[in-house]
C-alpha cells in the first residue's frame, strides 16, 4: 500500500494562523485563498489536514475559546482579595476593548453574531464558553462572599451573570473605538455592585 507524503507543517500553528485570519475576516468573508495566504499552506494541504474550511474554522474558535478560559481562570484564582481578581479581569477586559484590540473584538462574539442561530456547532460553543466564563465567575463571587468581601446575601450566580453581560457588552462597544477612560468608569460601577 502506497503511504502519502507526511505532513511537513506544525497543525496546531496552522490553526492558530487559521484563528488569526477568521478573527479578522469572519467566517463567511475568509476564503480558502484567505488561509491559505494566512497559514502558508496549500489548498490541498488544508484539506488534508481539516478535512473543510469549517472543521478548521471550529478548531480555530475552540483555541481561542480554551486559551481565553485559561487566561480567565488564572486571572480569578489569584493569590490575595477575590476582589483584587475580579478587578484585575475587569482591566483585563477594558484593555481588550478600548484602542486597536477592542476594534479587532472578540472572535467567539463576532462568531456568534454572524452564525447563530442557524449553526448549531457554533451555538454549542459559544453556550459553553458562556456558561464556563459565568462559572469561573460565580466560584470567585463565592469565594469573595465566604472571605467576607461580597455580601454573602447577594445572588452569586445572578452577579456571574452580570458580569459577564458587561465584559461581553464591553467586548461589543469596543468594536466602535470608545474611550478607555469610559470603559474604566464601567468597570468601576461594575465593582461598587459587587
Amino acid at each position: 500500500m502506497k503511504r502519502g507524503r507526511p505532513r511537513q507543517f506544525d497543525a496546531d500553528e496552522a490553526v492558530a494562523d487559521a484563528m488569526e485570519v477568521f478573527w479578522e475576516r469572519g467566517y463567511g468573508a475568509t476564503s480558502i485563498e484567505d488561509l491559505t495566504a494566512g497559514t502558508g499552506l496549500a489548498r490541498g494541504s488544508i484539506y488534508k489536514a481539516f478535512d473543510s474550511k469549517k472543521a478548521l474554522f471550529l478548531q480555530a474558535l475552540d483555541r481561542y475559546t480554551a486559551a481565553s478560559l485559561e487566561r480567565r481562570a488564572a486571572m480569578l484564582a489569584r493569590e490575595g482579595p477575590v476582589r483584587e481578581a475580579i478587578r484585575a479581569t475587569f482591566a483585563y477586559d477594558v484593555s481588550r476593548s478600548s484602542g486597536a484590540d477592542g476594534r479587532k473584538g472578540c472572535m467567539l462574539l463576532a462568531a456568534a453574531t454572524e452564525m447563530l442561530p442557524h449553526d448549531a456547532d457554533v451555538a454549542e460553543r459559544v453556550d459553553t464558553m458562556f456558561r464556563r466564563m459565568r462559572a469561573l465567575l460565580a466560584d470567585a463571587i463565592r469565594r469573595g462572599q465566604a472571605a467576607g468581601e461580597i455580601a454573602p446575601e447577594r445572588d452569586a450566580e445572578a452577579l456571574a451573570l452580570s458580569l459577564l453581560c458587561t465584559i461581553e457588552g464591553m467586548r461589543a462597544v469596543g468594536k466602535t473605538s470608545p474611550p478607555q477612560a469610559e470603559l474604566e468608569r464601567v468597570a468601576d460601577l461594575v465593582m461598587e455592585a459587587l
